[in-house]
């Protein structure tokens, strides 16, 4: 008989509230926008405003600090583009979910999409004890995710994400933490993105031109990088961050190549189910010896 999930998708959706508010301050001097759209974010979404502002912080950010110098000030050229991606998204958040079910058995889960106006272009966390993903619109303009075969790999992305995290906890295993930690799961979830849509997407690629080729042809330099960082204690920033600073060779988000290249080698013998299901130890003791081998 064929598996019927029982889960569902949901969606909560700020960008309209954010429109309504840009239709009304977008005049106004640069602070009296930011201070408009803040209050009247902790107002209807108290409990996201808290999220974000805490990620800031622990990244030792302040998160005003980065609307009035990375946000705000490109919002008139990025409003339009955002309204274009809101579309899309809309229409492919449950249809790349329900494909996803259907490409793997263990993704039975509730899955909340919260749609922002301004956030991390994709970050796979919870909300009000649902699963979620949320989606910057800001920042998926930013990187240049607008058409709908780029969003599709960014939720399927975000999804596999909750898959790891799902499947980890269904079976009490917990995560671990440092870059290789970090390379595991973003490759993990980069992985997914090409097996939920059934083709390598890519959806960094977009935006960076020869990215993919370029990456292709530096694997092995890019591995011992990452090895050389980790050795010498660096932060591997670098390797995934979007903004300008963050980047190999002005390449930005090469990491999510190379932890795909090490998933995809750890697939010759093992499901992705199975790869999940590594305990921390084992993940940084693999993770190291296959960058190695690469």
């Amino acid at each position: 008989m064929e598996h019927r999930p029982t889960s569902r998708c949901t969606v909560v959706d700020t960008f309209p509230s954010f429109l309504e508010l840009w239709g009304r301050v977008q005049g106004q001097p640069l602070q009296a926008k930011i201070e408009a759209w803040l209050a009247q974010f902790h107002a209807e979404w108290p409990v996201l405003a808290a999220k974000l502002n805490d990620s800031y912080v622990e990244e030792g950010l302040q998160w005003r600090q980065v609307l009035g110098e990375r946000v705000f000030p490109f919002l008139p050229q990025r409003v339009p583009l955002m309204t274009e991606a809101y579309g899309h998204l809309l229409d492919c958040i449950e249809p790349t979910y329900l494909q996803a079910q259907q490409a793997v058995s263990g993704l039975d889960l509730d899955v909340c999409f919260v749609i922002l106006a301004i956030g991390y272009g994709g970050w796979a966390t919870s909300y009000q004890g649902t699963p979620a993903c949320l989606l910057g619109l800001d920042t998926i303009v930013e990187c240049g995710w607008t058409s709908p075969g780029v969003l599709t790999g960014l939720v399927a992305h975000e999804l596999g994400h909750l898959l790891l995290s799902h499947l980890r906890t269904r079976c009490q295993l917990p995560d671990g933490t440092g870059p290789f930690w970090d390379l595991y799961t973003e490759g993990f979830a980069q992985r997914c993105e090409h097996v939920f849509g059934g083709s390598d997407s890519w959806h960094m690629q977009h935006g960076q031109d020869a990215w993919l080729s370029w990456c292709t042809e530096r694997r092995s330099w890019l591995a011992t990088e990452y090895l050389k960082t980790v050795a010498a204690g660096e932060a591997v920033y670098d390797f995934f961050g979007s903004w300008p600073e963050y980047n190999i060779c002005g390449q930005h988000q090469c990491g999510y190549f190379l932890g795909h290249e090490v998933i995809l080698a750890w697939e010759e013998s093992a499901k992705l189910e199975e790869i999940a299901l590594l305990t921390a130890e084992e993940v940084g003791s693999r993770v190291k010896q296959t960058l190695a081998e690469l």
